[in-house]
């Protein structure tokens, strides 16, 4: 039951800092194509993997761990809605035969 709180917690976080982005940037990611989330993405990676595995530190006084991470479950979130409400899109144009 502890993990699941964690998680949980964990999860709320990523919520609330999402709210918070998104009282200042608005949905401006959903104008973003795929590969530039995708190219988000990999920097959040790279940076994770420098301050985990190379530096083997918590922070470096610019990025931290968790900073990174919510960072990288937002952009991994933000393409997999993009794609989502692509495929809606595609299907309802295939429903209606729009071309």
């Amino acid at each position: 039951m502890e993990e699941k709180d964690s998680y949980q917690k964990a999860l709320d976080a990523v919520i609330e800092i999402r709210q918070d982005r998104k009282k200042l940037y608005g949905d401006t990611w959903k104008k973003d194509e795929d590969w530039m989330l995708m190219a988000q993405i990999h920097s959040k990676t790279t940076r994770l993997k420098n301050l985990i595995i190379d530096r083997n530190m918590d922070s470096n006084g610019y990025d931290s761990i968790i900073d990174s991470s919510i960072d990288l479950i937002n952009y991994t979130l933000f393409l997999l809605a993009n794609k989502l409400e692509r495929k809606k899109d595609h299907q309802l144009e295939k429903k209606c035969d729009i071309k």
